[in-house]
């Protein structure tokens, strides 16, 4: 009676675990290489700039790229959930004048549902973004320091 049941249960849990064992197979050597192309980066960021100024510029340049794929995967699941809420709004409400006039402005919510994503996480993150904003200026406030101070000794 519940054999079927199960065997669904069991082909599911499989495919899924193939996947997952796919994906981490293809990830794995791209995020090696990804380490490697960041180390030959920062040694020759340290070459140009010197040690401070070539870590944070390889900070910041981390620090965008998750950025970029906050902003990706948080607009994404909003705009999961807004056509979620849409469709789930859509079924409830009937075709009339009120309805069309609550739909439009949740159309313009949508559209601006990735904005307001990212917008909440750099609010989480305003102490983090401050620290680095700080830190940064030290390190350069600093270089600076020491370049006139090496150009003005004899």
């Amino acid at each position: 009676m519940l054999e079927p049941l199960l065997e669904r249960a069991k082909h599911a849990l499989t495919s899924s675990v193939e996947t997952l064992i796919g994906r981490g197979v293809v990830a794995v050597p791209f995020l090696i290489a990804l380490g490697f192309a960041t180390a030959a980066l920062t040694i020759k960021l340290i070459e140009m700039w010197g040690a401070a100024l070539g870590c944070l510029a390889i900070a910041l340049l981390y620090f965008v790229a998750s950025l970029l794929a906050a902003a990706f995967f948080l607009g994404r699941e909003s705009r999961k959930e807004q056509e979620y809420a849409a469709a789930q709004k859509e079924a409830e409400q009937s075709f009339s004048v009120a309805g069309l006039l609550q739909t439009d402005p949740l159309a313009l919510l949508s559209s601006l549902g990735t904005a307001v994503s990212v917008l909440r996480m750099l609010g989480r993150n305003t102490s983090l973004l401050l620290m680095v904003l700080v830190v940064g200026i030290h390190l350069w406030a600093r270089s600076e320091a020491t370049s006139n101070a090496a150009q003005g000794a004899p």
